[in-house]
């Protein structure tokens, strides 16, 4: 670990306990671990790498706020949020030092435009997401990713973000249409269902006001139409027509 990381996230979480004696709830904390995490997905430079630092932060991130809201004990809880702080200052902190992270921000997406119909926006959504792909290479014991143009997902992150804000009612379907495209396109891969398990369990844990910028960030790493259909769904397929 680099000497100026390991500062700055024993700044930030010297920061945080400072929040925390000067009346600041930890639930503002927690707001902002997530929203840092989240940010990730969406300034991470390339698609391929997302499947690194931006979706292991935003799983552990999960984990930890678990575990904060299931200890009973106050230092237990006090150390699992500093522990929250300091991992993603950590990961932010990396992958801004190596030039990893475009100059975006998560609290400052863009506005666009959206078809009348919350069913139609939906369905756009999940067309226009890249086409993503992963595969364990057991000769060369090493993973094989592949991920089409993050312009295309930019955009969709976008639309996400006015669908969620000014149609809070289309949110279900969204959830929904997630749920549905990870059944059908998802890889034996563990990390496509954990991620879209946590990241939409986060949705609910932070404020209102900040679940608009959560569910944008999460389509850098969902399926959509462009994926490969999961070779079972494929034998399936084909089973059905035989018969």
């Amino acid at each position: 670990m680099e000497g100026g990381e390991h500062w700055t996230f024993k700044l930030a979480s010297a920061l945080a306990l400072k929040q925390l004696r000067g009346g600041i709830a930890a639930q503002a904390l927690w707001d902002a671990i997530h929203l840092a995490t989240a940010e990730l997905l969406v300034r991470h430079n390339d698609g391929w790498g997302l499947a690194s630092r931006p979706l292991h932060s935003n799983t552990s991130t999960n984990a930890l706020h678990y575990a904060f809201g299931a200890a009973t004990a106050s230092a237990t809880r006090l150390l699992v949020l500093l522990q929250a702080v300091a991992w993603a200052t950590d990961k932010t902190g990396g992958d801004r030092a190596s030039g990893a992270l475009r100059d975006l921000s998560i609290t400052d997406l863009p506005a666009i435009g959206l078809p009348a119909s919350s069913e139609d926006a939906v369905a756009e959504i999940f067309a226009q997401l890249p086409a993503r792909h992963y595969r364990w290479d057991a000769g060369k014991r090493r993973a094989v990713l592949t991920y089409g143009t993050r312009a295309d997902a930019d955009e969709a992150c976008r639309k996400v973000f006015v669908l969620a804000r000014e149609r809070p009612s289309a949110v279900p379907l969204f959830v929904q249409t997630a749920h549905s495209w990870l059944c059908r396109k998802a890889s034996n891969d563990t990390h496509e269902y954990k991620f879209l398990a946590a990241i939409l369990e986060d949705v609910g844990w932070v404020s209102p006001e900040w679940r608009p910028h959560l569910l944008a960030a999460s389509v850098h790493y969902f399926h959509g139409d462009r994926s490969t259909d999961n070779p079972v769904v494929q034998q399936a397929r084909e089973a059905l027509r035989t018969r």
